[in-house]
């Protein structure tokens, strides 16, 4: 009896599930890693925009000696040049990147002697590390009173209060 000698060729079916499992897992790790990207990419986007708004509502103070009244601050900001017409929203009361600019009463004399910038839908991630970073002009705060320190992010929204 003669036996034929046979070259096979291809992968077997449980080879092939096992690629298919490595892939699943690269790609898994690849799909975490773009997610987070994105989150830091929103964390440093609304930490560059904080600064600037603030910046920017401290030079509008100097030059007329009040904070604008109410959600009238957006407008104010932007009308006046401080910060970049192209970061304005076309409703009037928010900031391109979702800042919602208010003035405050920190004294307790009636509104106008300071500021507030409030952020909302926020996830944890983004909440958690934006009250990790310093700030040079606000300080994040957990009420619209601007009155108790920040230390959680329950309810995806921080306001960012002058000193």
């Amino acid at each position: 009896m003669r036996t034929r000698n046979q070259m096979e060729s291809g992968r077997t079916m449980l080879e092939m599930l096992g690629v298919l499992a490595i892939m699943g897992v690269i790609m898994y790790g690849a799909i975490a890693g773009i997610s987070f990207g994105v989150d830091m990419y929103k964390v440093n986007a609304i930490y560059t925009e904080v600064n600037e708004v603030a910046a920017g509502i401290i030079d509008l103070y100097s030059w007329t000696k009040e904070y604008p009244e109410g959600t009238k601050m957006a407008t104010a900001i932007c009308n006046n040049d401080v910060i970049d017409k192209g970061s304005c929203s076309s409703k009037g009361n928010t900031v391109e990147g979702g800042a919602h600019p208010f003035n405050v009463d920190r004294s307790g004399n009636g509104p106008g002697n300071g500021f507030m910038i409030m952020y909302s839908g926020l996830s944890d991630l983004i909440c958690g590390r934006l009250l990790a970073q310093s700030y040079t002009n606000v300080r994040p705060m957990s009420d619209e009173k601007c009155e108790s320190a920040l230390t959680s992010c329950e309810n995806s929204t921080i306001y960012f209060c002058s000193y």
